[in-house]
């Protein structure tokens, strides 16, 4: 398990891409990695979140202010390999998402999932 202090002196050396991948992955990192984005000012869109096993998001953080800021930056989701779910709330804000590709093995997708994901267009489902 790393610790706060590896966290934060590990995403100094980490390029952006890298971060805005790895800020969903795990609480402890996305703290650490929110401070970093939020300190270079981006005017791009982050672009991506990753969704991973056992990532529900419950209503209150799906809601904060602080992933409602990140959330309307997202274009792309990426999906880990080996999970069966799409998280509640996993891409909720996610207000720029054109086309999202569920990959072979989802066998739900959570509460919420893409709510208020309008400008979504379309969803890709594997074929059967």
């Amino acid at each position: 398990m790393h610790t706060d202090d590896f966290r934060r002196l590990f995403v100094g050396f980490v390029m952006v891409d890298t971060l805005v991948a790895m800020r969903w992955l795990d609480r402890k990192w996305h703290k650490v990695v929110e401070k970093e984005l939020t300190e270079l000012e981006e005017d791009e869109p982050f672009g991506e979140i990753i969704v991973h096993g056992g990532n529900d998001i419950d209503y209150d953080e799906a809601r904060s202010d602080a992933r409602y800021e990140g959330m309307t930056q997202v274009t792309t989701v990426v999906f880990l390999l080996n999970i069966t779910k799409v998280g509640d709330h996993a891409c909720f804000y996610a207000s720029i998402l054109v086309v999202v590709d569920i990959p072979e093995g989802i066998t739900s997708i959570g509460f919420a999932s893409f709510s208020d994901c309008s400008s979504l267009k379309e969803i890709k489902f594997p074929k059967s």
